[in-house]
């Protein structure tokens, strides 16, 4: 209890405003950022899908049905609109399993191949 008093007193103080901080401490008027697993219940008006690339789903080989279902949540999640992005280059991901930082898609193919059916997805590039 006392970890949200203090949070909220944080609110208040930057805010000033009972209203507005109970506001912003709902986090209404905000864009929520989340993993798949945080979403499973929820719907949005739109859901951008940053990174859909073998290292999100570095573990696919091993589960493929789990991460079939993970793909199934994320893509469920939108009520209208959905956006994937994919990155060729990260430089956070360079390491010594992958020094040079490039990306893939090919464990993952498959969920490209389904987007890419006709009439699934619009490509833009």
């Amino acid at each position: 209890m006392n970890i949200f008093v203090d949070l909220f007193w944080k609110e208040y103080n930057l805010i000033d405003g009972f209203k507005v901080a109970i506001e912003k401490f709902q986090g209404e008027n905000t864009i929520p950022i989340m993993m798949i697993h945080k979403s499973k219940g929820l719907e949005y008006e739109a859901v951008y899908f940053v990174g859909l690339e073998d290292s999100a789903f570095w573990n696919f080989k091993n589960q493929p049905e789990a991460d079939r279902s993970a793909f199934f949540v994320a893509i469920s999640r939108a009520k209208r609109y959905m956006s994937f992005s994919y990155c060729e280059k990260r430089s956070s991901l360079v390491n010594y399993y992958n020094p040079s930082g490039d990306q893939k898609n090919d464990n993952i193919n498959e969920f490209f191949d389904l987007l890419l059916q006709p009439g699934v997805a619009t490509i833009v590039s």
